[in-house]
């Protein structure tokens, strides 16, 4: 009998390979392991038997290539559900609307993926899947943490402008009361029209305008403390010196006696 020759052994290790590098372990471990006891049978029996080697051969390729393609057809499966699933969670975080061009070009993969798997480019489908999945992961992280960034300026800015309402911040330096308004009205405009950017930008300018009003209150409040404080000191002088003018003083009575 004609020796199995290197070729045909390389041509099932192929077939193996390109089934593990698309998941079989995964998708069809039974196919896989069959192609690889079939492989380990034909190399046993390679020199001592050709005719049975080759047969244990090509049951093991046939193995590997079913292996293969289940995998292909699972895989895309999990893919596209998996793919499905994260665009899901960026509608659910509404990252159409507030991030829009973004959002389409991250879910953008979806198509592209599945129109390489219908053109039979499974290497290049798999590859832009797991692409998009990345791409919505990443928009998601990114969103996650530009909203709670948001709200934090919000939530400082309504903090701030409780405490400028409880210590009559807003007495002492009224102007400020309409710049803070106005800032975070806008913020909240800007908030519920989804426009991210711009709700950043005047939450941020509301806060620090509330930081302002606190600020300039105390500023105000301790220069007219020191003002009082100096008037005072003025009077005590006064007094003082009033006092000791009347004590160094003499008075003479009725009779010309001098009296203190």
């Amino acid at each position: 009998a004609v020796a199995v020759s290197d070729a045909e052994v390389e041509a099932v290790r192929g077939a193996i390979a390109r089934a593990r590098e698309f998941d079989a372990e995964l998708y069809d471990p039974a196919n896989l392991a069959a192609a690889k006891a079939g492989l380990d049978k034909g190399l046993a029996a390679r020199t001592a038997d050709p005719a049975a080697a080759r047969a244990a051969l090509a049951d093991a390729k046939a193995a590997a290539d079913l292996a293969y393609e289940n995998s292909i057809v699972l895989g895309a499966e999990d893919l596209g559900r998996r793919m499905e699933e994260s665009r899901q969670r960026l509608l659910a975080a509404q990252a159409d609307q507030w991030l829009p061009e973004e959002y389409e070009s991250a879910v953008g993969g979806i198509a592209e993926s599945t129109d390489l798997y219908g053109r039979a480019d499974y290497a290049g489908a798999r590859a832009r899947a797991y692409q998009a999945l990345k791409d919505m992961a990443d928009l998601s992280s990114r969103l996650d943490e530009r909203l709670r960034w948001v709200r934090m300026l919000r939530s400082d800015t309504e903090q701030l402008m409780a405490e400028a309402e409880a210590t009559d911040a807003y007495a002492v330096v009224p102007a400020q009361k309409d710049k803070v308004a106005a800032l975070y009205t806008k913020g909240v405009e800007d908030w519920q029209a989804f426009r991210l950017d711009d709700a950043e930008e005047s939450f941020g300018a509301a806060r620090e305008a509330a930081r302002d009003t606190l600020r300039l209150a105390r500023e105000a409040r301790s220069g007219q403390s020191a003002i009082a404080q100096q008037k005072a000191e003025e009077l005590k002088a006064k007094a003082e010196a009033a006092l000791k003018e009347a004590a160094g003083l003499t008075v003479a009575n009725d009779e010309g006696e001098v009296v203190v």
